[in-house]
């Protein structure tokens, strides 16, 4: 029996630590270990999420500790297909904001309306967002606004010391590409405008 924490952030801008460190301070609290930690940047629309494989390898009794629920999916439907294939494994999930403890048991109708409340909100509020930001690139663009990188910007100008060092030591684009993480393409291009292709 392990309880293992799931933490998610949905862009690279976003940090775990706050996660963690209110899931360590409620588990210590609780006089819960911790035994592992998965951590992932994910949009929550993709389906090949690390939350997925941590979930197939769940064993009876383990529990599964995460923040809140929005952490586990981005819909109803990918949430509640999460808790129902915990259930299944005998395993439970911990949801720290609401202190909700879905187990293998039955749920009750408190918990399953819960569950779907607390799912909807949070569906409700990323369309809410989303409509938010369409507005404001809209008014922006109306307002004469150019958005996007300036002309002849990249984003490698902040490792040019590093390009030059890689491309003297014969290191090839997409070597170069796989380190900086990015593609060949945009070191193509960065090597291109600066005369070293």
């Amino acid at each position: 029996m392990a309880s293992i924490a799931y933490l998610r952030i949905s862009t690279a801008d976003q940090d775990v630590a706050s996660q963690r460190l209110r899931i360590l301070q409620t588990a210590n609290d609780a006089g819960v270990h911790i035994d592992q930690w998965v951590e992932e940047t994910a949009s929550g629309v993709a389906m090949d999420r690390a939350v997925f494989d941590l979930v197939e390898s769940l064993q009876p009794g383990d529990q599964l500790v995460t923040t809140e629920l929005s952490r586990l999916g981005r819909s109803l439907r990918m949430v509640n297909d999460l808790i129902s294939k915990v259930r299944e494994k005998g395993a439970s999930i911990w949801v720290l904001n609401n202190n909700l403890h879905l187990g293998n048991g039955q749920l009750s109708v408190a918990d399953e309306a819960l569950i779907f409340a607390l799912s909807i909100g949070a569906q409700v509020e990323r369309d809410l967002l989303r409509e938010r930001v369409r507005h404001g690139i809209f008014a922006a663009k109306a307002a004469g606004v150019k958005l996007g990188r300036k002309p002849g910007i990249s984003k490698l100008d902040a490792h040019s010391d590093e390009i030059e060092k890689l491309v003297e030591a014969k290191v090839g684009k997409a070597a170069i590409a796989r380190i900086l993480r990015c593609s060949r393409t945009t070191v193509d291009m960065w090597l291109r405008r600066h005369g070293q292709n």
